[in-house]
Parts: structure tokens; C-alpha cells; sequence
């Protein structure tokens, strides 16, 4: 299975981190980075705590080149991190879902079709969807699995042990693999079990107390 229409527009949009910058010290604490992606040069100022005499730094080569992650994670927390390290060089592959993919696909504003909310999270990521529910689905994800060097996910506690995708199993045919797992609540205690979005933090964290328009009406803080 697939998603081909929104995949092809992941691959088109995608944002490609420039392979060599060049930095140079404009003032005390202001510095230029020039870098080039494609065709297109760009240029910007930037305040940095490295010293004025630093001069011309050429960096050839991203610090995660090389460096192959294998992404389950969906919504927030987990993608805009993935987004990071691929912002390093890593190299991501994003696996999402059937039949509808990440939930973010959804979370407007679009531009032509597409959620800008889903694109700016999930850039620098190739892109792969399976049934994570069948098991030539979940087959195909542990041989993904055994083939990278870093697993994110987000799943529930417990969750990715129930579809064999759990550190344990997964560390015995990959012994190098560094495991990521992001949690609502940790791995242990009364709420261990339970799902965590941002509206729930905020709830949990009194954060929507204090907004709305009286203390019966709580609000949750918009998206940035």
C-alpha cells in the first residue's frame, strides 16, 4: 500500500540541508553563513558564541551523515525531533501508517492540498507507508529495524512490544541500536499506560487554568 499522491508531494517539498556552510565573523558576535541549496545561494546573520577571529570555517561534511533512522513516531513530540537529526544529516525514513498515514496530515493550514503543520515536522524524510496492523506489515518493519542504526517511536507503553517492535526483541538481531521512546507519562506508575497529546499536557499541567475567558471556560493554547 500507499499513499502516492501525498508522498510524491513530501518528496517535491522537501527541504534539502546544504552540504558545505560557510561562516564568516561580521562583527564581536555577529557572524555570516553562506550555504548553497541547489542553485538557489542564501545568506543570513547570525549572533554565535564562537570567538571574532574564528574567520572562514568550511564544515564539508553534516556531524549525522551517515547515520540511518528509522522513524514510527507521528503527531508532535516525536517528528519535529527526527526533524532535527535530519536537519544534522542523518538520514530518515519515515514510515507511517495505512491507510491514512500521519494524523498531522490532516491539521490545517494546507497549501495546495498539503498540511503545512505535517510538511514542516516531517522535512528531510524519505517516506514510507505499510499496515503496521498485518503481518507482512509489521514483517517489513523489523527488517527496517535491523538495518538502521537509530528507532524513534511513540507509540503507547507497551504498544510496540505487542507488535514485535519492542528494544528487547529488536536489540537481539540488531545489537547496535540505539532505541528512542517518547512517553507521556514514563514507563512506570499509575498513568504509564495512557496516550499524551498537547492539549492533554496542558490539562494535566494547569497550563488551560489560567487561559479562556473565565475559570469555567478553559482554552488550549494555540499551536505556535
Amino acid at each position: 500500500g500507499s499513499l502516492p499522491v501525498r508522498r510524491e508531494l513530501l518528496l517535491k517539498n522537501r527541504v534539502r540541508v546544504p552540504s558545505s556552510i560557510a561562516l564568516a565573523a561580521l562583527t564581536s558576535n555577529t557572524y555570516l553563513i553562506a550555504f548553497r541549496l541547489g542553485s538557489l545561494e542564501c545568506r543570513m546573520a547570525t549572533t554565535s558564541s564562537l570567538p571574532c577571529n574564528a574567520g572562514l570555517v568550511t564544515l564539508p561534511h553534516l556531524p549525522l551523515e551517515g547515520i540511518r533512522i528509522l522513524d514510527l513516531t507521528r503527531w508532535l513530540a516525536g517528528p519535529i525531533a527526527t526533524a532535527l537529526l535530519g536537519d544534522l544529516g542523518a538520514e530518515i525514513i519515515k514510515v507511517e501508517s495505512l491507510p491514512d498515514g500521519d494524523q498531522t496530515r490532516q491539521t490545517a493550514p494546507f497549501v495546495e492540498g498539503e498540511s503545512a503543520y505535517y510538511m514542516s515536522i516531517n522535512r528531510n524524510k524519505k517516506s514510507l507507508a505499510l499496515d503496521f496492523r498485518s503481518t507482512q506489515g509489521r514483517e517489513l518493519l523489523r527488517r527496517l529495524a535491523t538495518n538502521c542504526d537509530v528507532l524513534a517511536e511513540n507509540f503507547r507503553v507497551g504498544v510496540a512490544e505487542q507488535m514485535g517492535l519492542g528494544y528487547m526483541s529488536l536489540s537481539k538481531e540488531n545489537p547496535g541500536l540505539v532505541y528512542g521512546a517518547i512517553t507521556a507519562y514514563g514507563w512506570d506508575g499509575p498513568y504509564s499506560s495512557r496516550a499524551g497529546l498537547d492539549q492533554v499536557a496542558q490539562g494535566m499541567g494547569g497550563l488551560t487554568s489560567v487561559t479562556g475567558f473565565d475559570p469555567d471556560s478553559p482554552v488550549r493554547v494555540g499551536v505556535p
